[in-house]
């Protein structure tokens, strides 16, 4: 084998991707990405595995770290980091981390400032927490950014009815089910 073939380091990633084998795959990546610093499919490979399918933060800022040193201020990056600090926070929300989730929201925020689904996924959370005034100010803004934005009525219509009690999301379809 030449050693000099760009081709090979991604054809590895891809092939570990299909097999499902995600963490592997985005390490090939990057490292496909090192070895040929143009290569964007490489640098995205890594990028959507890292910050979109597994939301680990960690290794999202570190593979964008290293592709902004290698190429440059990249306005997508900022969608990127915003899109793994909210699926962060949707998982956070679903063990219950209401506060965690939260302050990734806010970062998300900071990182996407035009994603109306932060807005929403910041009302679920202050609806969770019983604090209706927030959540009304968090809808307002995704309804700002997407006035058809169909997950906003839906967690409206969940708003606790008066400040101090949680609203409806907290009991979760699959905790009604339970009492079989």
């Amino acid at each position: 084998h030449m050693l000099g073939c760009p081709e090979k380091p991604i054809d590895e990633a891809r092939s570990l991707e299909k097999k499902g084998e995600l963490g592997k795959a985005a390490e090939a990546y990057a490292a496909a990405a090192k070895a040929d610093r143009a290569n964007l499919s490489a640098w995205d490979g890594a990028v959507r595995i890292w910050c979109k399918e597994l939301a680990r933060i960690d290794k999202c800022l570190e593979v964008l770290d290293l592709e902004l040193q290698t190429l440059g201020k990249l306005s997508r990056h900022h969608d990127y980091l915003s899109v793994a600090l909210e699926n962060r926070a949707k998982q956070r929300m679903q063990q219950g981390l209401i506060k965690s989730a939260l302050m990734d929201l806010k970062r998300a925020a900071k990182a996407g400032p035009l994603r109306a689904s932060v807005y929403v996924e910041q009302a679920r959370a202050y609806s969770a927490l019983g604090i209706r005034h927030l959540a009304e100010q968090a809808l307002a803004k995704a309804r700002k950014l997407d006035p058809k934005n169909k997950a906003a009525d839906q967690v409206a219509k969940q708003l606790p009815s008066e400040e101090g009690f949680g609203g409806d999301q907290v009991a979760s379809p699959e905790s009604s089910t339970v009492s079989k």
